[in-house]
């Protein structure tokens, strides 16, 4: 079995009665054929607890193996061997030994090729990847829109309108500006999500989804364009990993600069002080703004 490196379908497989058997969807596997003895592997959960991210990786069932995206596993009788033969770290610190590819020409094939011609709900969420597509769209594609939407709530984080007016107003379209105000979730969305084989990354938001499918149906749509997060490739969200990946690149010409902004994103100091005489360590408490070389 070879994933795909993107990780966009899942992959599960699983002995049964001398049969190897692989799913990307719960949903598609019939009782019977489920693993013997499968049930909650309580170790992971409380590993998924401690890091959430790891849910794309370590399942939290007995009885299942996940291929990671990336990964060729050869599972038999007697027989579970992997090995990751694709690495994002490894495609960025070998590009100097490639041609650099042509990054626009492919987001604009394949962005109209999706696009065609049909009706779509595009969103234009304020950041980097939705305004792309809304930007590569021909203009015959931008017509057959039936709605440009943005989603935001009263937090200056959560609010990107002047950054999606700013789309709207280069492309001559009207932006339709939802506020939101929380999450509602209830046992009918949740069961509505709960058909994988572990958390869905993509209905964690059950308000834009209704959102959405609403204008969709209402439209006549085919469906919806979004960035999909894609954001998140630059972390978006405050990360540690950040500072992280500065000192492993750099080791020791590693930018403080960086560190002191990442300190600030984060709200709190990225390293630990020697308090002097007492030989312990403990984390520094200092509060945002607070300069990091009196932390680290």
């Amino acid at each position: 079995m070879l994933r795909d490196p993107s990780g966009a379908l899942d992959c599960v497989a699983w002995r049964k009665a001398g049969v190897t058997l692989i799913s990307t969807s719960a949903a598609a596997v019939i009782d019977p054929w489920l693993p013997d003895g499968i049930a909650l592997d309580w170790d992971a959960v409380a590993a998924l607890v401690g890091r959430p991210g790891e849910h794309r990786h370590r399942l939290a069932l007995t009885g299942l193996q996940a291929v990671a995206g990336g990964e060729l596993r050869v599972i038999g009788e007697g027989v579970n061997r992997a090995q990751q033969i694709w690495r994002p770290a490894e495609v960025y610190r070998g590009r100097a030994s490639r041609p650099a590819p042509d990054l626009r020409e492919a987001v604009e094939r394949s962005v109209r090729a999706l696009a065609g011609d049909r009706r779509w709900i595009a969103e234009v969420s304020g950041g980097l990847d939705s305004a792309i597509v809304a930007g590569v769209l021909t203009v015959d594609q931008r017509r057959r829109v039936a709605a440009w939407v943005n989603h935001y709530v009263d937090q200056p984080e959560g609010d990107e309108r002047d950054y999606a007016r700013a789309v709207a107003g280069r492309h001559g379209f009207t932006l339709t500006e939802v506020r939101r105000d929380g999450i509602r979730l209830d046992a009918v969305r949740l069961a509505a999500c709960a058909e994988t084989f572990r958390p869905a990354a993509n209905d964690i938001d059950p308000d834009y989804n209704d959102d959405i499918a609403d204008r969709i149906e209402a439209t006549g749509g085919w469906g919806s364009f979004t960035g999909q997060g894609g954001d998140a490739v630059f972390f978006q969200m405050p990360s540690l990993l950040i500072g992280l990946d500065e000192i492993w690149e750099r080791r020791g010409r590693a930018r403080l600069t960086v560190l002191h902004r990442l300190s600030r994103w984060l709200r709190r100091p990225c390293g630990r002080r020697r308090w002097p005489g007492t030989g312990a360590r403990r984390s520094a408490s200092a509060p945002a703004g607070t300069t990091l070389g009196s932390t680290i």
